[in-house]
């Protein structure tokens, strides 16, 4: 069962990642310079750079899939409600994961 609780918000979009020296861990910021993560720098300097750039890209995903969310809502396939397809189904729960909503 999912009940909607308050949503927390998050730190204003879009972040940008940035590393202060070449194995320095990334700082993915906020447009105002606030930290909004950092890096560990125990993984290769290949999957920092990708971890900073999904990290950084959060705002914007969750904004895309919450403008999919509701275009889709209640459009029909012809062989049900798309909100049942598993695709539908994982988007819902990846916007509820993002936005902590149960």
């Amino acid at each position: 069962m999912t009940t909607d609780t308050p949503r927390d918000t998050h730190t204003p979009g879009p972040w940008q990642s940035r590393r202060r020296h070449a194995t320095a861990p990334i700082e993915i910021v906020a447009p105002d310079g606030q930290e909004v993560a950092i890096t560990s720098a125990r993984h290769p300097l290949d999957a920092d750079d990708a971890n900073a750039r999904l990290i950084a890209a959060a705002p914007a995903l969750l904004a895309a899939a919450e403008a999919v969310q509701l275009d889709l809502g209640d459009i029909e396939d012809g062989r049900g409600a798309l909100r049942y397809r598993p695709s539908m189904v994982a988007l819902h729960a990846a916007i509820d994961a993002a936005t902590g909503t149960t």
